[in-house]
């Protein structure tokens, strides 16, 4: 039913959904920055998501924004995540290219400043 109903929003989107019969349906197409994400999992929380907070279809660009935060979110590096000394710089470039946006899609901080002192009590410097 929130497949049906969103269906022309997620073909906007990218999204390739049809219907397969009964409760099934065929992904047959994802927005190219996700090919290489679960994207069938990417789906269902899309779905949950628009199950717990309906959009309303003439309301298309806050929709838009809406979906690709969503998508944002969900391939965003995480906390803990392990990354590779190229995977920090790239993420550093990228941070970069933002200017002085540093925040997430929810508004919380990814970067924050450490005075030299702060450091030093971090690594047991201070005298």
């Amino acid at each position: 039913r929130i497949l049906i109903a969103n269906q022309e929003l997620l073909n906007r989107l990218g999204f390739e959904i049809s219907e397969f019969g009964g409760q099934s349906f065929a992904l047959s197409s994802v927005p190219q920055f996700l090919v290489h994400l679960d994207t069938r999992k990417i789906v269902l929380e899309i779905v949950a998501d628009l199950d717990e907070a309906p959009i309303v279809e003439d309301v298309l660009t806050p929709a838009v924004d809406r979906i690709f935060k969503m998508m944002a979110c969900r391939r965003a590096i995480k906390f803990g995540d392990p990354l590779s000394l190229s995977g920090m710089e790239a993420l550093i470039n990228d941070l970069e290219k933002l200017g002085s946006q540093y925040t997430c899609v929810h508004g919380r901080p990814c970067v924050f400043a450490l005075s030299f002192e702060e450091l030093e009590k971090i690594f047991k410097r201070r005298n």
